[in-house]
């Protein structure tokens, strides 16, 4: 698994240490967030080396470009951007899938709360997806406690044995970010 941190001022030497035992690889950087995948010591390297595809694209929530990833492995690799925190993680396209359409599912929830007449509790989205290396992403959202969908975040909990990671994004971001994957590795 490999993760990126793009936080000013991110401390990445502890970090490094720590993950390099689990098994991780992660990328920290104190430059300023318009500079970090241009010029993180990693990020060129796993162009080269890791990926068969590498496209850039423009997140409408950040104002920096960030790197979506195809694994040359038959597990490819998703990138989660969870408000400043963006993880990597190994993820099947039938996982993908499964999380696009309970996301749909839920996106049908917030148009039937904002059709309803009266209040009434809807169903929670919780997704669970675990790789063969041992790698889990949960993700969770409660639409009861969001006016729309565009509001809405999502609890996502990536992890393995040695290390866990949980980080709160918008469901819209979450929802493309997944959304592109499906498309990418099609």
């Amino acid at each position: 698994m490999i993760m990126g941190f793009n936080h000013v001022g991110f401390s990445s030497p502890a970090i490094d240490s720590q993950c390099r035992s689990s098994g991780l690889q992660v990328c920290a950087s104190v430059l300023p967030a318009s500079t970090v995948w241009k010029s993180s010591r990693c990020s060129h390297q796993w162009q080269q080396k890791h990926f068969l595809q590498v496209q850039k694209i423009r997140s409408r929530a950040y104002s920096h470009s960030h790197l979506v990833l195809c694994s040359t492995q038959a597990i490819q690799k998703v990138i989660f951007h969870a408000g400043e925190t963006v993880v990597t993680v190994p993820f099947s396209k039938e996982a993908a899938v499964a999380l696009s359409n309970a996301m749909d599912t839920l996106f049908q929830s917030f148009q039937g709360k904002a059709a309803a007449g009266k209040p009434q509790r809807w169903e929670n989205l919780e997704f669970q997806h675990s790789s063969e290396d041992g790698t889990h992403v949960e993700i969770f959202c409660n639409p009861n406690a969001y006016a729309n969908a565009f509001q809405a975040k999502v609890l996502m909990t990536i992890g393995d044995g040695n290390i866990k990671v949980t980080s709160e994004g918008l469901l819209s971001a979450i929802k493309s970010d997944v959304d592109q994957f499906v498309e990418m590795c099609a």
